[in-house]
């Protein structure tokens, strides 16, 4: 009796997750289908709310490296627009969450290779390295102009690098930040 208990609470937990799994997977390919039915995807890319109560996030920094990005994009083709009723998809960011720091934190895991739990090397070299450090975690929501959820999620993001000061810092968590967010809501198919 315990052995059927066992394998219908296992078979029933299995199906749980899978099926979260799958409806993840169905609002995450909604914006990617929604582009790549259009020929020019227009975007009007809100100011980013700060709610991290650190005031060296800049927001403005952090949109307008998405608008690089997206101008840069070859696998679509993104007009950024000024006017949301102008727009096709409106994307609305608030950063949730910002850290620089001049010392890379110990053990986070970005120096590069031999980098595990059970590599004392790879701590070592870790500690020894004088890196800098940023992170940001970044809410978005993706609508459609009618205000439809085509995608959201929260993106987080780090770089550690020698010689960065604040500024660069700031550009190059927000390249990373746009990056991710292409990777999360605009997979393909496997």
């Amino acid at each position: 009796m315990r052995k059927i208990f066992s394998v219908v609470l296992v078979t029933a937990v299995f199906f749980v997750l899978s099926a979260n799994t799958a409806v993840a997977r169905r609002n995450e390919r909604r914006l990617t289908d929604y582009i790549n039915n259009m020929e020019v995807c227009r975007v009007c890319i809100l100011d980013f709310k700060n709610s991290s109560g650190n005031a060296d996030a800049s927001p403005e920094v952090h949109r307008q490296m998405l608008v690089n990005a997206l101008r840069q994009r070859t696998s679509h083709n993104f007009m950024i627009v000024d006017n949301p009723s102008e727009a096709d998809i409106v994307v609305n960011a608030d950063i949730k969450k910002f850290l620089y720091s001049e010392e890379d934190p110990v053990y986070d895991g970005i120096i590069g290779m031999g980098m595990t739990p059970v590599n004392p090397a790879g701590l070592a070299m870790d500690i020894a390295m004088d890196q800098n450090y940023v992170e940001n975690d970044i809410e978005y929501d993706i609508t459609d102009s009618k205000g439809r959820k085509l995608w959201n999620g929260t993106v987080d993001s780090n770089v550690t690098k020698s010689d960065m000061p604040l500024n660069d810092a700031v550009e190059l968590v927000g390249q990373r930040s746009a990056r991710n967010l292409f990777m999360k809501c605009f997979k393909k198919d496997r």
